[in-house]
């Protein structure tokens, strides 16, 4: 195993098995110092500062944006295509076993049933 693996693998079992209130704080503390502090306002080109921005972004902070984007977006702001596109990049993401169980509850009516 290399040692950037090992590493990895000693801090995701430290992780596991420290207690929450011990753990919490030093990831956030970690995330805190290596966090983008968000995008740059462009005025050049937005597609291409939005790649790199996206490219140096913590997990947090896409997960984030990303999240905060589409709530923002809503329905009306994305044309139908458009929209298709991002689905079918989140769809392109997903693990087979989860895209079956995805389907699994989507009935004939095209309806998503919650978990029980």
């Amino acid at each position: 195993m290399n040692e950037r693996l090992r590493l990895a693998t000693n801090l995701v079992d430290w992780l596991n098995q420290c207690p929450d209130d011990l753990a919490l704080p030093i990831v956030d503390e970690y995330l805190s110092q290596s966090a983008t502090h968000g995008p740059i306002a462009s005025f050049d080109d937005i597609a291409s500062d939005a790649r790199f921005w996206a490219s140096i972004a913590t997990p947090v902070e896409l997960r984030s944006y990303f999240a905060a984007t589409l709530y923002q977006l809503g329905p009306k702001t994305f044309g139908l295509n458009a929209r298709k596109r991002l689905l079918v990049m989140l769809w392109g993401g997903l693990p087979e076993v989860d895209r079956a169980a995805f389907l699994a509850r989507v009935d004939q009516n095209g309806q998503f049933r919650r978990a029980a």
